[in-house]
């Protein structure tokens, strides 16, 4: 059970567990792709709230055993101060939870689809080098991968198509990517995302 307070300073004892099993709850899988997982309904004033918190997601059947920190403790995650098991990859906000179920329900491996997402953002950084950038992956349509690139313009969102042939290349190869700068920055370690390239960049 889990305490929440809700902006109308109402407390809410919420039934919310540390670890789902994906298999033994076939509906979580659902919520967690509609966007709706781990929401709450605030019984006094109706606010639908939907906290950040630590939780572990299993999928024997998708290969899947995660820790979903919140995006509160991303800076915690980068400097080793995050509490976390050590016998699961981490993800940080349920964003990227999305995106590692998406990936596992059609089969594709996360790091290739890293490699990629360094490419995009390369790309993208080159025409607006001042923007806040991210790409995250958003599904298969018509043997092509669907990303989408946010920050180059403000309010809006750029779609990106790879042919899914780019991508097997990369997965084919991917033992030489996880040996050389950058790439091996994002293979090493639980949290293996292209976004812990920041921190190098920063120092």
């Amino acid at each position: 059970m889990k305490s929440i307070t809700c902006l109308c300073e109402k407390t809410i004892d919420a039934d919310l567990p540390d670890e789902v099993d994906l298999d033994a709850n076939p509906g979580e899988r659902a919520t967690i792709m509609e966007g709706t997982f781990f929401t709450v309904v605030c019984p006094s004033c109706g606010t639908v709230l939907k906290p950040e918190l630590p939780v572990r997601i299993r999928s024997a059947s998708l290969c899947i055993d995660v820790f979903v920190l919140p995006e509160s403790e991303r800076a915690s995650c980068y400097a080793g101060a995050a509490a976390v098991p050590s016998a699961c990859d981490i993800l940080i906000g349920y964003d990227e939870l999305v995106e590692r179920v998406s990936l596992a329900s059609e089969g594709l491996e996360p790091f290739p689809i890293e490699v990629l997402k360094y490419f995009l953002l390369r790309r993208a950084m080159e025409s607006s080098p001042d923007a806040d950038i991210s790409v995250r992956y958003h599904g298969m349509e018509e043997g092509k991968l669907v990303f989408h690139i946010i920050g180059m313009k403000e309010g809006e969102t750029g779609i990106i198509r790879v042919p899914s042939e780019t991508y097997s290349e990369i997965a084919a190869d991917q033992a030489s990517y996880r040996s050389k700068p950058p790439y091996d920055l994002i293979a090493r370690g639980p949290y293996r995302s292209v976004r812990v390239l920041e921190t190098a960049e920063e120092r």
